[in-house]
């Protein structure tokens, strides 16, 4: 759609380019529908079904091009092309509300300055601020209320922070109880280990050497645990984040070395105490029981 400022993209996959559709958004000019996700079970419908859709004057017979997966209240709904929509309603040429995507200054907005300061009133004026935005769009369309849903997405933004921290607090939490454990695991294996151990030094094993075993032992663990972990975790996070927001259910493997060197960090950690326990075994004392 050629504009002053340049070509704008209209409709509702250039609106909403993270929802998922199994099939393709409806053509304009045909009696074509989409469906989510949630409309689509409770009709029992699927792609290339044809649904029947009952007017005050008669009924249509639409064909199901998709399902949407919206990820939200959206999942509920419907979409078919403008003109079709107005002709089943009997509104033509009529519309109730246009959505539109900006980009906007992201954080908290300011107050703006006394319009006698005519400087600092035209600097906040060419600011994309959500308000300024939404007030330049109202004088260009005279009749129409422009409403910046700035509220909604502050409010979806808060609780994705919030449960950010507590995903960072139960995976520091994790990592504490994960670091003690090792502790106490390899403290056991080196009390239970012990005449093993002073009998390799007693052969001639240098501290080195004793320290590379069990560090070795260690790290082989943490990184069979940390791979284990990404692969799990990242399932996880795919379930939840395709259930929720209609994301991309991806694995990431720009995060398995991230996973590695915090397991190796763990395992180095968990392991420096029992290390110099074993260190400091006196192997005579120990071999002579």
């Amino acid at each position: 759609m050629p504009t002053d400022e340049g070509a704008w993209c209209t409709g509702i996959a250039a609106l909403h380019p993270s929802w998922r559709v199994s099939g393709r958004w409806p053509d304009e000019g045909r009696s074509e529908i989409v469906l989510g996700r949630s409309l689509a079970a409770r009709l029992d419908a699927k792609e290339d079904d044809r649904l029947p859709v009952r007017t005050e004057r008669d009924t249509i017979s639409l064909v199901v091009t998709g399902v949407a997966d919206a990820g939200g209240g959206e999942d509920d709904a419907a979409w078919a092309p403008l003109g079709l929509v107005q002709r089943l309603t009997a509104h033509p040429r009529r519309i109730d509300r246009v959505w539109m995507s900006a980009l906007v200054l992201a954080g908290r907005e300011r107050q703006a300055p006394d319009p006698s300061d005519a400087k600092a009133y035209e600097r906040y004026m060419c600011t994309a601020y959500p308000s300024v935005v939404a007030a330049s769009l109202a004088q260009r369309l005279p009749g129409a209320e422009v409403v910046p849903a700035t509220e909604r997405i502050a409010g979806e933004s808060r609780v994705v922070t919030r449960l950010t921290l507590l995903m960072v607090l139960l995976a520091l939490a994790a990592l504490s109880a994960s670091t003690l454990g090792l502790l106490s695991t390899m403290t056991t294996a080196v009390v239970e280990r012990s005449s093993e151990l002073a009998l390799l030094r007693a052969i001639g094993a240098s501290p080195a050497q004793l320290a590379a075993l069990l560090l070795g032992e260690s790290l082989l663990v943490a990184l069979a645990g940390g791979a284990a972990g990404w692969c799990l975790g990242s399932a996880c996070a795919a379930a939840i984040r395709g259930a929720s927001f209609a994301g991309p259910a991806t694995f990431r493997l720009l995060l398995l070395p991230v996973a590695l060197a915090v397991a190796v960090l763990v395992a180095l950690l968990g392991t420096m105490g029992p290390l110099r326990l074993a260190l400091r075994l006196d192997p005579a004392r120990v071999l002579r029981g």
